[in-house]
């Protein structure tokens, strides 16, 4: 049993007393040191509601990280298997005797998966055979400068959008004027096609440089400029998860005003909304968690969500009724 103190005059009282017996001053409860309120059946089940409710929040950062780290395992198997690929080509490239068509698709190997032995070896020594060569001619440059570009347009008439990426970026970095408004029409045009393949997907990490490429040709086009710009928010919000609620809320209200409909990025507001609420109840904040359940609950309906909305309007109004009116 906790020890309580008239908070008048300090004399010890007992917590079945109503009146001091030595100042004679009513006694509030409520106002002595040391007295702790009993658990009311509402508070117990509130408390239930709520363990209940943030184990659910917790799932949900669980299985995104699970989401992100499978993700990642995708996209890594993905460029392995695309190296292998190149790797191949390179390899009958240099059968065909054909040094700087093997060396570009090597290189793009090697970016891809830098940790294959094979594909070091087999760059360095392509790259010292290709120093070693006398330095190629007009000609020569011209042949593998067509060589790839029929190769990159048969890949995108393929929707191949990926293969004739690399192919068209290996083009430019061989022979850079070689038709080259042809050739930033057609990366520009697949950046975009394998960027939208990819949001669609909810592959939204891995679009990014695909719009970054997009808009870099060209920085004035509204669709890209656009694109990038919800593929941004959407990554911002993701980056700021559980560290900063109100950083994520920020950006993800930005892409929601811009595309209600992008991604999961509705839901995840919800949940930002949801786990700012619990951050604020754990500090008391009654009000502040009352006006983030209400910003949820206009993007859901949820009849626990409106559960909990009510226990915190209701204990926002006891906080404020319970505040000392100014003299």
């Amino acid at each position: 049993m906790p020890h309580l103190f008239c908070p008048h005059c300090g004399k010890d009282v007992a917590e079945e007393d109503r009146f001091c017996s030595a100042c004679g001053r009513r006694l509030d409860r409520r106002r002595m040191p040391g007295w702790v309120p009993p658990p009311s059946p509402g508070r117990l089940w509130y408390a239930g509601l709520s363990a209940m409710f943030l184990a659910f929040l917790l799932s949900l950062v669980g299985l995104g990280a699970l989401g992100a780290y499978q993700g990642l395992q995708v996209r890594a198997a993905e460029d392995k298997a695309l190296a292998e690929e190149y790797y191949r080509r390179g390899t009958l490239h240099l059968q065909e005797g054909n040094i700087l068509l093997a060396l570009a698709e090597l290189e793009a190997a090697a970016q891809l998966d830098p940790a294959d032995i094979r594909i070091r070896e087999e760059l360095l020594r392509v790259r010292t055979e290709a120093v070693g060569m006398a330095t190629p001619t007009s000609e020569t440059l011209e042949q593998a400068a067509r060589g790839l570009f029929e190769a990159a347009a048969s890949l995108w008439a393929q929707q191949e959008w990926a293969a004739a990426i690399e192919k068209l970026e290996q083009l430019r970095r061989l022979a850079p004027e070689h038709r080259q408004a042809e050739v930033e029409e057609l990366l520009f045009e697949a950046s975009i096609r394998l960027a939208q393949q990819k949001v669609a997907a909810r592959q939204i990490r891995e679009a990014l440089p695909d719009w970054e490429r997009a808009t870099l040709l060209r920085p004035s086009h509204a669709l890209a400029v656009r694109e990038l710009e919800k593929a941004r928010l959407y990554l911002q919000g993701l980056d700021d998860w559980a560290s900063d609620w109100h950083a994520v809320i920020e950006s993800l209200v930005a892409l929601y005003r811009l595309d209600p409909n992008y991604a999961d990025g509705v839901t995840l507001l919800e949940q930002a909304h949801l786990a700012l609420a619990k951050t604020y109840e754990g500090e008391e904040a009654w009000c502040l968690a009352l006006a983030e359940y209400e910003e949820a609950l206009a993007l859901t309906s949820s009849s626990e969500v409106s559960s909990l909305r009510d226990r915190a309007e209701e204990a926002c109004r006891a906080a404020a009724s319970a505040t000392p009116t100014p003299a």
